[in-house]
């Protein structure tokens, strides 16, 4: 099922592939916000509403600038050097849990307090998969954002735009702490892989002061 993030983030990101490009970078920005949030509700696997952006934007600039995906963007931006960073990282990712398997290893899945007591032995997962894909997309934004050019002051809109709305989260989390009113975390806090701690006014008091995080993870 989608959550509220998947039905605002990916139909307005096919709207702006299809018709305005252009936008799709400040859209991206935008999307950083909700990092503790999923498109998706399905279990234990979430997709944060960056990556649909992000593959659609970078899907657009190898539609418009192919050159530059295959070796001509050495002339704008390092593309060796991140081609090299994508390598290590991506043989980190899937190598080093093979060559240290066995070592007992924290695991966030597990909770902070479980975590102390029970490590888990260190073998080759989806998760290291999984995030061998999402640094490679990571990179392809880079070298998407060289070929799409200087956006200043649309990009400077969106940088804007992300901070009114932490503000404005937070504003509204503080109004419903002192209300006593049971704030609605699952609607930003549902990606179950980054979106840890359900908020309520319990798990978040410090002393007299909350611990506010908005829309992104714990």
């Amino acid at each position: 099922m989608p959550t509220l993030e998947g039905i605002i983030f990916i139909p307005l990101a096919i709207y702006f592939f299809v018709r305005h490009p252009d936008r799709l970078f400040p859209l991206l920005v935008i999307s950083t916000v909700f990092e503790a949030s999923s498109i998706v509700s399905s279990g234990p696997i979430g997709i944060q509403p960056y990556y649909v952006v992000a593959v659609l934007f970078v899907l657009q600039a190898i539609i418009r600038h192919p050159e530059l995906f295959v070796g001509g963007g050495s002339r704008v931006l390092p593309f060796w050097t991140l081609a090299a960073f994508l390598t290590v990282g991506i043989g980190s990712a899937v190598l080093l849990p093979v060559l240290f398997s066995g070592i007992p290893v924290y695991d966030p899945r597990n909770g902070i307090d479980a975590g102390l007591l029970f490590r888990p032995p260190l073998h080759l997962q989806p998760g290291n998969f999984a995030q061998a894909i999402l640094l490679t997309i990571n990179i392809l934004v880079v070298i998407a954002a060289a070929a799409a050019g200087p956006a200043l002051e649309r990009t400077h809109k969106a940088f804007i735009a992300a901070l009114y709305i932490t503000a404005g989260i937070v504003v509204v989390q503080i109004a419903f702490f002192a209300t006593g009113i049971p704030f609605p975390a699952f609607l930003l806090n549902n990606n179950p892989g980054y979106g840890i701690v359900n908020q309520s006014i319990h798990q978040l008091q410090i002393g007299r002061a909350q611990r506010l995080n908005s829309s992104h993870a714990n």
